[in-house]
């Protein structure tokens, strides 16, 4: 399914916890689009992987037949702050065709109701190559989702 790094992709050497390195092109994580390189893989089916090595996570992912439930945690990016002077908007309507039930984007950030100080603009982080919406230009990494 993906391809895990070992620690020198960690955020630091008190995160344990294998983190992805780059998906296979065209495989089903890619073409999920809910994960991305960076993401750090907390388990895999209710399995803890935070203390385990890349290769016993990826033995763990081969042997699964069927669906795989995948617990991440990710770092959201930044952006300016709505009230910031310096922000510029800009809306654009994009009609982009599903394929397979994708758009081929995977968002991040969201509303979080028990927690709205830490809800944050959706915000695109990655385009799959020759999915969906990398076939319209107006699509790039960044774009924040309007509400």
């Amino acid at each position: 399914m993906c391809i895990l790094q070992s620690r020198r992709g960690r955020i630091s050497d008190a995160d344990p916890c294998p983190t992805i390195a780059a998906l296979r092109p065209g495989g089903a994580a890619q073409n999920s689009d809910q994960l991305t390189p960076c993401d750090r893989v907390l388990s895999v089916n209710g399995i803890s992987t935070t203390r385990m090595r890349p290769d016993e996570v990826t033995s763990i992912l081969d042997s699964i037949e069927g669906n795989t439930v995948m617990e991440v945690e990710y770092s959201l990016p930044s952006y300016a702050s709505q009230n910031s002077l310096c922000v510029t908007s800009q809306v654009t309507e994009v009609t982009i065709e599903r394929i397979d039930g994708s758009l081929g984007i995977t968002l991040r950030g969201g509303y979080m109701p028990e927690h709205p100080h830490m809800s944050r603009p959706l915000i695109i982080t990655h385009v799959r190559p020759n999915g969906p919406a990398h076939r319209y230009f107006c699509i790039y990494l960044g774009l924040h989702k309007p509400k």
